[in-house]
């Protein structure tokens, strides 16, 4: 009997031990171009794993130098199914050398309840205008600083908030427009019908009595010029880049977006 319980609490001990291991050996953060200095990196990294203790959000900050041949995205993907465990997780990567210019160089992919702050485009375009500088400038850990702090502040809102869908958005807006000018068309032809008492004038002489208007010279003047100007946003300064969705090589459902700055 003495045996069987000390045989048990070994191998209890054994597990535990293997968990603690895989949970150190759990990776948040990585900087594949090394400009992160050793003390930056595992001060994002406490961070992330904080988040992820306290909420079971997994939090991943990626800096790639190039992506063996792959869409950033399914780089990105990949990462995530080989480092995280959680269902539940938001992966920002940023790629220093894009294949081409065309090429996604920034990426930020949710899973589970992650994709309702992945795919908002809103909070995209939000958090690429606080990254922008940092970004291009190399500046990696100070980059990683607004990305982090959203994560948690939707962390602790408890997941709320859903992305927005695009397509469905599009077409709530298109039937609510057809529908107005359907009803508007029905009740200005029934004010038509009303007014059909009017009889139409070829000329304007049954309203003028005679020698009391003269018109003895006749002119066209210019009196004004306006020029409206409309600014154009581009994709680099405001925008939240496209969205997508997909699942990735391990089977995980995932939604958010990517561009370029």
């Amino acid at each position: 009997m003495k045996r069987i319980i000390a045989l048990t609490l070994t191998i209890l001990i054994l597990v535990f031990s293997l968990a603690i291991g895989a949970d150190a050996a759990k990776s948040y953060v990585f900087d594949y171009t090394g400009k992160m200095s050793a003390e930056q990196k595992s001060s994002v990294e406490s961070t992330c794993k904080a988040i992820n203790s306290e909420y079971d959000l997994d939090v991943m900050f990626v800096i790639a130098n190039g992506t063996n041949g792959k869409s950033l995205e399914r780089f990105t993907t990949d990462i995530y199914d080989e480092y995280c465990t959680s269902e539940d997780g938001v992966i920002f990567a940023y790629n220093t050398r894009p294949a081409t210019e065309d090429e996604d160089n920034w990426v930020m992919i949710g899973f589970g309840k992650g994709k309702k702050l992945a795919g908002n485009s809103d909070t995209r375009a939000d958090l690429i205008d606080q990254m922008r500088g940092s970004l291009k400038s190399g500046d990696y850990y100070n980059a990683s600083k607004p990305f982090t702090s959203k994560c948690r502040s939707f962390a602790e809102g408890g997941f709320k908030g859903d992305p927005i869908d695009v397509k469905k958005l599009v077409i709530r807006i298109g039937i609510s427009v057809v529908a107005g000018l359907i009803i508007s068309y029905i009740i200005v032809s029934g004010m038509k019908k009303k007014l059909n008492t009017a009889v139409k004038q070829r000329g304007a002489m049954k309203y003028i009595k005679g020698d009391t208007a003269k018109v003895t010279v006749a002119r066209d003047l210019f009196m004004y010029s306006t020029t409206t100007r409309v600014r154009r946003e581009s994709e680099s300064s405001s925008s939240g880049g496209h969205s997508f969705s997909g699942t990735s090589g391990g089977g995980r459902s995932y939604s958010g977006g990517g561009g370029r700055i």
